[in-house]
This record gives C-alpha cells, structure tokens and sequence, in this order.
C-alpha cells in the first residue's frame, strides 16, 4: 500500500512563524493534487502541532476529507524526530501490516525529522523555500518549494 504522510505547519500550509487562523482558507490546486493521491493511496498527517490544531486547519484549508481518521499530534504520538514518535506512527499507518509490505513518502520541512524518516525506510521530501540546497543532505530523496508543486510531480511519476 502507498501511504502519503504529511507535515503540517510550512509543509501543508506555508506559514513561518504565528499563524492567524482567520486568514485560512481553501487551497483549491492543493484540494485537487490531493484528491488523486488519494485514489492511489493513503493521506495521513503527522504533526508536532496539537490535535485541536490540526483538526482546525484541516477544516479550514478544507482537507479534513483526505486524512480523516489518520491524524497523528503530539499529544497522541509525541515529537518529531524521536525514534519513539516515528516507531508509533510507523506502526499505526502499517495497521498490522509490516512496513516492508508499504511504500511511506514522508513530505517535512525539518531537515531532522526527514533524517529520521530516512532511517525508517520511508521515501523523503523535503518542502522548503532552500530545496536548492538539497545535495547536501543525503537522507533526502527529493525537494521541492511546495507540497503542490511535490505532488504534482510525484503524481505524475505514478502514472
């Protein structure tokens, strides 16, 4: 099974810094692009954020559909990049499955949390402004500047 696993906080949403709920609204490509991942695969969003905040900007950027009951917060799963957090997140997007049997792309900002990612054997994207830079790191698969622009080119090799 292929599983999309997603940051939140500037991977989905592009933010840098404090975040002001009343200036959220849909992002119509990012609804698209997502909507045929997710015929080809599972969304899941795993989050350093809090379940309320995760759950209030899944609502309003209008994404809540695509992730459902496969939201991971802190609360629930702990931080991001501990080994603990990814072993516990791996284990509930495996559902009983063995990891080996999924292919995990994992889309982050944090250079750290896709180190980590890499360890796990999961597929790593790197969503930042300075994804130019990327061959200095070698845990990271590709880079991009946004999740849409990622998506569309992952989709794309899909086909």
């Amino acid at each position: 099974m292929l599983h999309f696993v997603f940051d939140l906080d500037d991977t989905l949403i592009i933010h840098r810094g404090q975040i002001n709920y009343e200036w959220i609204y849909p992002d119509r490509s990012l609804c698209s692009i997502l909507s045929r991942c997710s015929e080809r695969g599972l969304c899941h969003l795993y989050t350093n954020g809090t379940k309320s905040h995760a759950d209030v900007l899944l609502e309003k950027m209008d994404l809540a559909r695509f992730f459902k009951e496969r939201v991971y917060p802190r609360e629930f799963h702990g931080l991001k990049p501990s080994v603990s957090s990814f072993t516990k997140v791996g284990d509930k997007i495996c559902a009983g499955d063995t990891c080996e049997d999924n292919h995990i792309i994992f889309f982050d900002d944090m250079i750290e949390n896709l180190k980590t990612a890499k360890d796990f054997g999961w597929t790593t994207i790197w969503i930042s402004r300075y994804h130019g830079s990327v061959g200095h790191y070698p845990y990271i698969n590709h880079a991009y500047g946004s999740v849409v622009d990622a998506l569309t080119k992952i989709h794309k090799m899909l086909l």
